[in-house]
């Protein structure tokens, strides 16, 4: 694993070996990757050449298999469903039981790997979800993802717990069993990884742009991290987390996105409260 310097930024101290996929140690599949650190316009991290070839061929067809369900008659938890309103995209959420190739996002060593490089001491509570942008999605909304969320505490025997919409509605605290009660969590880390798009070219769109302040113009971000396979965001939510998705004017844009989390206690202990954002529904 590499480290590198972006601009006026300082390297990423490579994770130490933890165990990956298929048993294999997770260092040697993120042996070819680059990581880099930018300050502006919030900290977040960039790793190119995420996984070795062998591994990205898993995750992409992995992924390619799925994607292929979207319009099958199938029930939701099996396909990417489009989602409309302020996200015209298809995705599919995590689910605990998900497994195979895709099953590293959700894995021990990953959630230790994310936590690690960001320096931030997470709770083993998961979310994610596999998302596809059609060619010429709308323009997102800047947002921070530093947002309140529940789960029901029903971890695997490694300790992570992926939230399960079926018992625990991720955004209310809603439970579908009598007597469950909810536990509050808030956003900590998100992740972005691309796969499964074209070769990128400038004025191509699909970018994940960064921002300064809340009212900067979406196409003309601090920063644009452009969907490039292979290539993973990582950054910490916070209340200047400030990033949006640029409409892809000319290919699809895929990608895998993740959250790790924090006590609501810890959280309002280092930014206070009144900066988290509380979504109904």
């Amino acid at each position: 694993m590499q480290t590198e310097e972006a601009s006026s930024d300082r390297t990423v101290n490579s994770p130490a070996p933890t165990s990956g996929m298929k048993g294999a140690p997770l260092a040697d599949i993120l042996a070819n990757s680059k990581w880099s650190y930018g300050k502006d316009p919030f900290p977040h991290i960039l790793v190119e050449q995420v996984f070795i070839d062998s591994a990205y061929s898993q995750i992409l067809a992995a992924f390619r298999e799925t994607y292929s369900r979207s319009d099958a008659g199938r029930p939701e938890s099996a396909r990417l469903v489009y989602h409309k309103g302020n996200f015209d995209a298809y995705l599919m959420p995590f689910k605990p039981s998900l497994s195979g190739p895709l099953s590293l996002f959700v894995s021990k060593a990953w959630v230790d790997l994310l936590s690690k490089v960001t320096s931030v001491s997470a709770t083993r509570d998961v979310n994610g979800a596999l998302h596809c942008h059609p060619t010429g999605s709308k323009d997102g909304f800047i947002h921070k993802d530093f947002s309140s969320c529940w789960f029901f505490d029903k971890p695997r025997p490694d300790g992570i717990n992926v939230a399960d919409n079926e018992i625990c509605n991720y955004r209310t605290g809603e439970t579908s069993i009598a007597g469950a009660e909810a536990q509050e969590r808030v956003r900590a880390v998100a992740m972005i990884y691309y796969l499964n798009n074209p070769p990128w070219s400038p004025g191509d769109g699909g970018e994940t742009g960064l921002y300064r302040t809340d009212h900067d113009p979406v196409h003309h971000p601090a920063v644009a991290i452009p969907p490039i396979n292979n290539t993973m965001l990582i950054f910490e939510c916070s209340p200047h987390s400030r990033h949006s998705f640029i409409s892809n004017l000319r290919n699809p844009r895929s990608n895998i996105v993740m959250w790790l989390h924090r006590t609501k206690p810890d959280t309002v202990a280092k930014w206070g409260e009144d900066s988290i954002v509380y979504v109904k529904g």
